[in-house]
Formats: C-alpha cells, sequence, structure tokens
C-alpha cells in the first residue's frame, strides 16, 4: 500500500526481522552487516562498492520521500521531519545491480507512525 507525505510530517520508522543480500547469504537486521572484520569482505579495499550511500552500512534499511529524494538510513528505528511531498519509498543498502541484488532473502516487518505538522 501507498503512504503519501506531505512536507513538515512526522515520521516515526522502526523495523526488525532478518534479511540478506551479500553474496555469502549471511543474515543481518535492518541495521546492515557492521563494518568488522567478520563482514570485511563487504567493505575491503579494492573491491566494488556494494552501498548506495556510505552514510550506513551495507545492508541497511533505507527510505526516501519521492523517487527521487536523498537516502535516509533507518536502521532499526528513524525519527524524521518530512521536507516535500511524496510516496514514501523503502530500500537496502546495495547497489542498483540487477546480478547483485538476485541473491536477497529474508524480510523485515516494518512499522510507521505518521502525525501531521503541528498546527
Amino acid at each position: 500500500s501507498r503512504l503519501a507525505l506531505r512536507k513538515g510530517d512526522r515520521l516515526l520508522v522502526e523495523a526488525q526481522g532478518e534479511w540478506s543480500c551479500g553474496r555469502l547469504g549471511e543474515m543481518t537486521g535492518p541495521e546492515g552487516y557492521p563494518q568488522t572484520r567478520k563482514y570485511s569482505h563487504y567493505y575491503g579495499q579494492g573491491t566494488k562498492e556494494l552501498r548506495q550511500t556510505m552514510r550506513a552500512n551495507y545492508g541497511t534499511l533505507l527510505m526516501r520521500v519521492g523517487k527521487d529524494g536523498p537516502l535516509i538510513p533507518v536502521s532499526k528505528r528513524k525519527a524524521i521531519k518530512v521536507d516535500g511531498d511524496g510516496e514514501l519509498y523503502f530500500d537496502i543498502n546495495e547497489i542498483d545491480d540487477q546480478k547483485q541484488r538476485r541473491d536477497n532473502q529474508g524480510a523485515l516487518v516494518v512499522k510507521i507512525k505518521k502525525a501531521p505538522p503541528p498546527e
């Protein structure tokens, strides 16, 4: 279903569950793969950058308002004041590459609380 937003709306987005986007099928939550030794194969030197935005871990839940709005990392919880009108979209912090994206599995449950702008 679609969620139309207006400039000034306030959102609280909370996510839980597990999904994978890595070539090894490792599961992670909405916060993505931490930049630790265990997951260094996603962040190593000389490898192709796998993230759409460097502001969040690989595999993090992202959202945007409008198809061309800026990517906003959600992770497990994010509260924002909406900057413009548009529908709410979600994505994973992974480049839009059909070869790369075909291996995703799992599911997240995302709860959205919307409040109109204060009067």
